[in-house]
């Protein structure tokens, strides 16, 4: 799996090491805050005051002041007790469930969840179940066991990485309720996308505190730099400050990268047009694809928006006459999707215009 190699900064327009320019659809970068002055200027500071990093794991080289800064931001931001950071949201993934669940409990996941959560639950000694994505009569078929194990807990992506659809929240958290089960969302391709503060009505369950957990990456939406977490209760943070191994034995993410993401929370919160732009980009995207006749759902409303070939071979035939063309837009084809469910996954960001998103539609008609 080869990647292109860039000579610049991520943005809408991207120039390669041969100094070609080309049309970017394929970044996280929604807000387009990866080369913020602001943002790049918290990380400058911060390099420059505390250094490339802290040479060791948290309980022998501790925390840096910009750690504390950016597990408190978090939390407030999701509206929770606490947050523990780790290097990255695969790491927090697999860290999750060995640290929280054990014999005799039983996790429950979206056949559709991101890689990572399918490894942290494989790497669990509970058992563990699969429902078909977004089956809820299949999932509350599961729970009718649910008595028969100590803990339960529901798992799921809040906006699915390869399709751009988002759980059905409300049906979960009531299936949690109902069974009394702990629900565990990542939020990483959730962060940015939603009105006022980034991440709307997911910050908040009826369910306790002590029944949800929060995962999420700040390399996405909140700068691209790098590092992840998890937030929840105050008690659940502490267990996994104890016990998860992938935060015990590898370094934290260098205090510069803390400065980014916290700054980059910052800005989206007094820059919220951000995040209005590209909810107008994305309808904006789906009229475009009408008038083309390329499907694309009306209801459609996260920035990931797949466009659909009619076999893997046309897929990537077509993505490769995209670059020619100067479109940087990749193709997804199994394994990391089923087998013949091969698409271009487009991204779009606040940076994206209208002219871009025609000529990425017309030449996409035209390749495919």
């Amino acid at each position: 799996m080869s990647s292109i190699v860039l000579s610049g900064p991520q943005s809408t327009r991207i120039t390669d090491v041969k100094g070609r320019g080309l049309l970017n659809f394929a970044s996280n970068d929604y807000l387009q805050l990866a080369n913020h002055p602001d943002i790049v200027d918290a990380g400058i500071t911060c390099l420059r005051s505390s250094g490339a990093g802290m040479a060791s794991v948290a309980f022998i080289s501790g925390h840096h002041e910009a750690h504390s800064e950016l597990e408190e931001l978090t939390a407030q931001m999701l509206r929770a007790e606490a947050t523990v950071l780790f290097s990255s949201c695969y790491s927090a993934n697999v860290a999750l469930f060995s640290a929280l669940y054990g014999d005799g409990d039983l996790i429950i996941s979206d056949s559709l969840n991101h890689a990572s959560l399918i490894d942290g639950i494989r790497l669990s000694r509970s058992a563990r179940a699969v429902f078909n994505h977004g089956d809820l009569q299949a999932l509350r078929d599961l729970l009718s066991d649910r008595d028969r194990y100590g803990r339960c807990v529901i798992v799921s992506d809040t906006v699915f990485s390869m399709e751009g659809d988002y759980v059905d929240l409300e049906a979960l958290v009531g299936l949690a309720a109902e069974f009394d089960c702990d629900l565990v969302l990542d939020h990483s391709h959730l962060i940015g996308t939603e009105p006022s503060d980034g991440v709307g009505k997911f910050t908040w369950t009826p369910l306790p505190n002590t029944h949800v957990l929060i995962t999420g990456t700040y390399g996405k939406a909140l700068g691209g730099s790098a590092g992840g977490f998890i937030a929840g209760s105050e008690a659940a943070i502490e267990t996994l400050r104890q016990k998860a191994r992938p935060y015990i034995f590898s370094n934290l993410m260098p205090p510069a990268l803390a400065s980014i993401a916290a700054e980059a929370i910052r800005v989206m919160g007094r820059e919220s047009w951000r995040v209005e732009r590209l909810h107008h980009n994305v309808m904006m995207f789906s009229s475009l694809a009408a008038s083309l006749g390329i499907s694309v759902s009306e209801s459609h409303r996260h920035p990931i928006i797949p466009l659909h070939g009619p076999d893997d071979a046309a897929v990537l035939r077509a993505s490769g006459m995209l670059q020619e063309r100067d479109i940087h837009a990749v193709a997804v084809t199994y394994p990391v999707v089923p087998r013949g469910e091969g698409r271009i996954r487009v991204q779009l960001t606040t940076g994206h215009s209208q002219e871009d998103m025609a000529l990425l539609l017309s030449t996409w008609r035209e390749c495919i």
